[in-house]
């Protein structure tokens, strides 16, 4: 077993014990939706050889099957599921769907760029993503868990948010049949952190403006 196999196993073990905890404790249920994102990533990997058939099916290039496969992952599944079907910047499902739509897209963007340069697999896209909602989510909740010396709920949190995020990204890598071409590579150190925060700027600033104009608009059909 490969080194990345055995430190990928050790995670998931990890995992299942700290959701385990997450569900046995009533303020740790804030997590449910979370943790079923892990068993949203899980039927994709069983079931992924069918699912990549359908994907193919969907008319235009590649870039659009990327679009497509990605906003139903983010925007639809992990925008509801991760949140309890509870709307974080709007009450209204449907306007909070709209309201993050920017920002998935420019997420999305940013990983589409990525993957024209490197070669990465489903997995590991799965983890970049995670370490990045470990940093962005709550506006650094972990991080401000860790410097107020609140070390084990920072990793509980951390651990139960690598799904949320990878398993709304890789998705697009893992039911997308890509062929690699000339000019991609494999990452080294460098790759790995432009595949961190390329993704993550483009997350901020394409969502911000995004919603900026998106809040605009439902609030003169409101009037």
């Amino acid at each position: 077993m490969s080194l990345g196999s055995r430190l990928a196993t050790m995670f998931w073990v990890w995992y299942c014990l700290a959701a385990a905890m997450c569900l046995a404790f009533p303020q740790g249920r804030v997590f449910t939706g979370a943790i079923g994102m892990s068993i949203f990533w899980g039927l994709l990997l069983k079931f992924h050889k069918t699912l990549q058939e359908r994907v193919e099916r969907i008319p235009g290039p590649l870039g659009v099957r990327f679009l497509v496969v990605g906003i139903l992952t983010t925007d639809v599944v992990m925008e509801n599921l991760a949140i309890n079907f509870h709307g974080d910047l709007h009450p209204n499902l449907a306007l909070n769907s709209l309201l993050w739509l920017g920002g998935c897209l420019a997420w999305l963007a940013g990983w589409w760029i990525v993957s024209r340069f490197y070669w990465f697999e489903a997995s590991e896209v799965f983890f970049i993503a995670g370490i990045m909602g470990m940093l962005v989510e709550q506006n650094g909740m972990v991080a401000k868990l860790l410097v107020s010396g609140q070390w084990f709920p920072a990793i509980v949190s951390a651990t139960i948010l690598v799904p949320v995020y990878g398993g709304a990204v890789a998705p697009t890598f893992l039911l997308l049949r890509r062929v690699p071409s000339e000019s991609m590579r494999r990452p080294g150190i460098v790759g790995f952190f432009v595949a961190l925060f390329l993704p993550m700027g483009t997350f901020y600033a394409g969502g911000a403006l995004w919603i900026a104009v998106a809040r605009a608009g439902i609030a003169r059909l409101q009037l």
